[in-house]
């Protein structure tokens, strides 16, 4: 009699089991196409260098995340990249730390630039100022829904990375 109990409990385990994976085999559900960037504007804007990134909270590199108070931005005007952002970290040189200058508070039309999408869609686009030496590159995830993420990495000090929201240059 045992024997038929743990059959019939064998058997709707397997019945249980195979209606699971039954059900995971269904039609499969329409997705939204990976790699495309549903903002139309945002998409132009970055492809003409026309945006503007504004910081909501810096990470430094060690440290807790703080929110920024105050208009802190990146602006790509064409050929033009104004930079005005906070900097929390660590200095590796003794100038530097006693200079009382921003690290990130500069003007280039000296840069080099590079522009990709992710396979989910978001741009990438990396900076790299030829003639100001204090920053080695700022890279930039931009999503299409206005957010965006920028790592920078820095000569002389410790990297920071910034979240943020991103729109086209009003003119």
């Amino acid at each position: 009699m045992p024997n038929k109990r743990f059959s019939i409990f064998g058997l709707l385990v397997q019945v249980i089991l195979l209606s699971l994976v039954m059900a995971g085999c269904g039609p499969a559900k329409e997705a939204a196409a990976p790699g495309v960037f549903n903002n139309p504007a945002l998409q132009q804007a970055i492809t003409a260098n026309e945006w503007l990134y504004t910081a909501t909270d810096v990470q430094p590199q060690s440290g807790r995340s703080t929110i920024v108070n105050g208009r802190y931005t990146v602006q790509a005007s064409g050929q033009k990249l104004v930079v005005y952002l906070p900097y929390i970290g660590r200095s590796f040189s003794g100038a530097a730390a006693y200079s009382n200058q921003n690290p990130l508070g500069f003007e280039t039309t000296n840069f080099e630039i590079t522009k990709t999408q992710n396979k989910k869609g978001a741009w990438l686009v990396t900076i790299k100022p030829n003639d100001y030496k204090e920053v080695q590159s700022m890279i930039f995830t931009f999503y299409d829904n206005g957010t965006a993420r920028l790592h920078v990495t820095l000569t002389n000090r410790s990297a920071i990375s910034y979240n943020g929201r991103s729109e086209t240059n009003k003119k």
